[in-house]
């Protein structure tokens, strides 16, 4: 067996603890440096020799070490072992600054040890009946500029309400920074089908003879709290109806209707909250209606923006084909008897008056009557 000399051997374990040293330190990064202490076990510690993890935690708290663990932890807002549930890990930095996620939830951080410290004219508070004292980490923590890792508790919300340093169990309060949870913002939005005779007022339904045009409108409305970045329509014309012109318009603009009827969608484009978008078309009955038949059409749309679940709305044409009026045939009524033989006049002269009357759409004379009178 080699022996390896004593200063080659002091070499090599300088060496190694410059590794740990160098592993350790590259464990955690946050703005300040986090020592990666080993268990204080001084004078100073609440917990002697520290907890580093929940279970160890509860149980040096529960043990009460010197009778006053509790007493001390109570100043800082523990008031249990419970307590220490859904504490997560973070840090405590010297300049009083908490971090969770490398994120900062308190400021202005106070800490708890057993011997009463200062540094640059800045003392400690004597707490817990004289059984520890106060002071900002700047005062108690070797290294100022530094910080140290400890477990946090916070509340549903994040804010932060107390910790417990890892490697001396001493506790922690600070000035919780106030934690803006993001509100969700919810999409939402309308819309309405709409259909009129030209330059009539719109409406839901309306009448109309075949061979007639009516123009459809539908509006959409972004009433959310979100901007859509897309908007997407296809419309369905019943059998029945055409478009009576190709020609739409959306937000005036004109837009081939048949990139949006049947089966075909159209992209409308982004619509920001508040923003109301609408689309106009023209149709005609085309159905070869029975003459006197009556019949009506829905037209129905589809939306739906940012892929989110679509809505339909609907209006509908109610047509009637005309009857053709019947012409009323009057029939002829039969001619009176003519007389064949006059009366006898004396020798006298004889003036005839002959009038004849004819009744409106009559074929024939109703009636012939002739006076005689002496000159």
């Amino acid at each position: 067996m080699t022996v390896l000399p004593f200063q080659t051997l002091k070499n090599m374990r300088s060496l190694v603890l410059s590794l740990l040293f160098l592993l350790t330190s590259l464990m955690v990064v946050l703005p300040h440096s986090v020592s990666a202490q080993a268990r204080d076990c001084d004078a100073n510690a609440v917990i002697n020799c520290g907890a580093y993890s929940i279970g160890e935690l509860r149980q040096k708290y529960n043990e009460n070490q010197a009778g006053n663990v509790q007493t001390i932890f109570a100043v800082f807002g523990i008031q249990s072992a419970a307590d220490f549930d859904g504490m997560v890990d973070g840090a405590v930095a010297g300049n009083g600054t908490v971090y969770v996620n490398q994120k900062v939830i308190a400021t202005e951080a106070i800490t708890a040890g057993r011997t009463n410290m200062s540094r640059n004219g800045v003392g400690s508070v004597p707490i817990a009946d004289g059984a520890a004292y106060a002071r900002p980490p700047s005062v108690s923590f070797a290294n100022p500029n530094g910080a140290l890792e400890a477990f946090v508790k916070t509340d549903e919300n994040g804010q932060f309400l107390f910790a417990v340093i890892k490697s001396c169990g001493n506790p922690v309060k600070a000035k919780a920074v106030v934690v803006t949870q993001p509100t969700e913002k919810h999409p939402a939005f309308s819309v309405k089908k709409q259909v009129r005779l030209k330059d009539d007022s719109w409406r839901h339904t309306t009448r109309i003879s075949e061979g007639q045009t009516a123009d459809f409108r539908v509006t959409i409305t972004n009433t959310g709290e979100t901007d859509f970045n897309a908007v997407v329509l296809r419309d369905e014309l019943p059998d029945g109806l055409e478009l009576a012109s190709t020609k739409a318009l959306i937000d005036g603009t004109e837009q081939d209707a048949n990139s949006f009827i049947g089966g075909n969608v159209v992209d409308t484009g982004p619509l920001k909250q508040g923003q109301t978008r609408i689309v106009e078309f023209s149709v005609k009955v085309n159905d070869g209606l029975t003459e006197g038949s009556c019949k009506t059409y829905v037209n129905t749309v589809h939306v739906s923006p940012d892929q989110i679940p679509e809505k339909v709305a609907r209006a509908g044409l109610s047509v009637c084909s005309p009857v053709t009026p019947a012409v009323a045939v009057v029939p002829a009524q039969p001619a009176p008897p003519v007389p064949t033989t006059l009366p006898a006049t004396g020798g006298s002269l004889l003036v005839g008056v002959i009038s004849l009357a004819f009744a409106m759409g009559a074929t024939a004379a109703r009636y012939v009557y002739v006076t005689f009178q002496k000159a």
